[in-house]
C-alpha cells in the first residue's frame, strides 16, 4: 500500500467474540478471562499460528478501544477516498 501512495496504511484482519449489550460486567470479564486462557493453550496457539494468525487476547476495555480506533481509521479512509454506498 505504501508503494501505491498510502504511507502509513495499516490494515488488520481480526476476529473477536461479541456479547449481548447489557451483559453484566463481571460476566463479561469472566468470558474474556476464559477466552484469554484458552488462547494461551499450546495446541490452540499452534493451530492459530498454522492458520497464519497470532492470538492477541484483550480485556473488554481494550477490545472496545481497538474497535473504536478501527471505526475512526476507516471513517477517515472512506471520507478521504470519497467512497459511497450505492443502493
Amino acid at each position: 500500500m505504501i508503494e501505491s501512495g498510502a504511507p502509513g496504511f495499516v490494515s488488520l484482519a481480526w476476529y473477536g467474540v461479541a456479547a449481548p449489550a447489557g451483559l453484566p460486567q463481571d460476566l463479561l470479564n469472566r468470558y474474556a478471562d476464559d477466552i484469554g486462557r484458552i488462547l494461551k493453550l499450546p495446541d490452540v496457539r499452534e493451530r492459530i499460528a498454522g492458520l497464519g494468525a497470532e492470538p492477541r487476547p484483550m480485556t473488554p476495555a481494550q477490545t472496545s478501544a481497538f474497535i473504536q480506533d478501527e471505526i475512526t481509521r476507516y471513517a477517515q479512509v472512506i471520507k478521504e477516498s470519497g467512497a459511497r454506498l450505492d443502493k
